[in-house]
């Protein structure tokens, strides 16, 4: 695996992951729906893209035989969840589709990551202090904090990252 993830140039006008790229990643978090979030860690730098549906799915098919680590959020069906649609239904048949590739691959997958945890633990203010915000709609940053919270959680990254430079210093609020 190469140590820095490059998209090429028309990728990158476009927005888009080629599929060098997505054959260079570590690991992937997947934030499942109708746009799904995807954020990457190659171990250096994370990048992350919004895509429609299918354009996921295949970037997940490229991408899961090469990842060390996946990482989705953990669907949890109630009558709630029922209401909402097509856009849930998306969401599931994408996990389906991660969660099959994973085991086809014989990929790691973590799929315990819950939206509602992950949104309090890693908030956009630790995003922005960690230069990993992503301005527009949230996709990419639900992503994003799939994949900062299991990195924190695993161990991966320092949790001492998360608090902010006051907390830290010598006379701060936690010494």
């Amino acid at each position: 695996m190469a140590t820095v993830v490059e998209e090429t140039a028309v990728a990158a006008r476009r927005g888009r992951p080629d599929r060098g790229s997505a054959a260079r990643v570590k690991i992937i978090a997947f934030d499942t729906g109708d746009t799904t979030g995807i954020a990457s860690w190659n171990g250096e730098k994370v990048q992350s893209w919004a895509l429609p549906r299918e354009e996921a799915e295949d970037f997940a098919a490229h991408a899961i035989p090469e990842a060390d680590q996946v990482i989705t959020e953990q669907l949890v069906i109630s009558m709630a969840t029922a209401k909402k649609g097509r856009q849930v239904q998306d969401a599931i048949e994408m996990v389906g589709l991660i969660r099959a590739l994973c085991r086809w691959y014989k990929t790691p997958l973590y799929d315990k990551s819950k939206p509602g945890e992950v949104m309090n633990f890693i908030s956009n203010e630790k995003l922005k202090r960690l230069d990993l915000y992503v301005p527009g709609p949230d996709h990419e940053n639900d992503a994003r904090r799939h994949l900062v919270t299991w990195l924190v959680e695993h161990g991966v990254w320092d949790r001492s990252i998360l608090l902010k430079k006051e907390e830290t210093d010598e006379g701060g609020p936690h010494t």
